[in-house]
């Protein structure tokens, strides 16, 4: 998940080790100490309903929204992917172009 770097001594490993354990949901933010650069690195970590979506849009795409080929491939009955679809918010739009919900076309 995270780079060493060359230099890295027992007590930067620890740190990696730590980083390493994060769950999910957390926005990360690095020890300035790890990087020998010394500069100040954010990384934003996807949540489970982002990879959700992302996932089932993926899906939807390939198969042209199919919800039997869908379900199949997400290994899920197609209620439930139909449920999931309206907790997104999501809908088939023209060329299979997914709006995040609260996002207009302009």
């Amino acid at each position: 998940m995270f780079e060493r770097h060359e230099d890295c001594d027992k007590e930067c490993r620890k740190k990696y080790a730590f980083l390493e354990t994060m769950s999910e949901n957390q926005v990360v933010f690095l020890d300035a100490a790890l990087f020998p650069s010394n500069t100040r690195t954010v990384m934003k970590i996807k949540t489970l309903q982002e990879k959700e979506y992302d996932l089932i849009k993926k899906v939807l795409t390939q198969t042209e929204w199919n919800f039997e080929k869908a379900s199949r491939l997400l290994q899920i009955p197609i209620s439930q992917l139909k449920r999931k679809i309206k907790k997104h918010g999501m809908k088939k739009e023209a060329a299979d172009t997914f709006l995040t919900p609260g996002t207009d076309l302009e």
